[in-house]
């Protein structure tokens, strides 16, 4: 064993034999660079698997509000409805697509959900975009562009998006000829967790 280093420390540092040491140590700094940038590989995949969990963990914090899960729990208990208030103004007329809320249900689940407040009759087209319809609809834009991974999504976001899209009420308000062409995002979301 003695032998074997002695011959090895002769042969690296100063054998018998002419040996080109240049193009030794140069084949010895070109591994060990080899090494490293594997090495630093890793280490950015580590990173960005770690930024990507964060990312997702922010965006799950976020999402799931008072507000939001009060919404949702309407949704879910067809206590929503959906219409189109017409606003006159003089000779104008302006659409203001709203979720009427349904009393007689909303007094079957009192207590269950953070009460809503007695003179509230309904939600804006606007606020289930902020709450829900807009939250999904980024959520599927990150899981599209990779910012948050789709098993991530399916395992925490499936059974909201699927039984929120699947809603009759927000199937007429996407429906609705101010929406044409939007939620794109959702509809191929939707389809894939679908298909899961």
């Amino acid at each position: 064993m003695c032998d074997a280093i002695h011959h090895l420390f002769l042969f690296l540092f100063g054998a018998d034999r002419p040996v080109d040491r240049t193009a030794l140590w140069t084949g010895v700094i070109a591994m060990t660079a080899v090494i490293g940038v594997i090495y630093a590989g890793r280490q950015l995949h580590n990173i960005r698997r770690t930024s990507q969990a964060d990312f997702a963990k922010r965006f799950i914090d976020s999402f799931f509000t008072s507000e939001t899960r009060a919404l949702f729990t309407l949704l879910m208990n067809s206590a929503l409805g959906f219409d189109v208030r017409i606003i006159k103004n003089g000779d104008e007329e302006d659409r203001l697509p709203y979720f009427p809320i349904k009393p007689e249900i909303v007094e079957q689940i009192k207590g269950l959900i953070e009460p809503t407040p007695a003179d509230r009759t309904g939600y804006s087209g606007l606020e289930v975009d902020d709450l829900l319809l807009g939250q999904f609809e980024s959520l599927a834009w990150y899981v599209k562009k990779g910012l948050i991974d789709y098993d991530t999504a399916l395992e925490n976001f499936r059974y909201y998006l699927v039984h929120v899209w699947e809603n009759p009420a927000i199937q007429k308000y996407a429906a609705d000829g101010d929406n044409e062409g939007m939620y794109e995002n959702i509809r191929n979301l939707y389809a894939r967790f679908k298909a899961s």
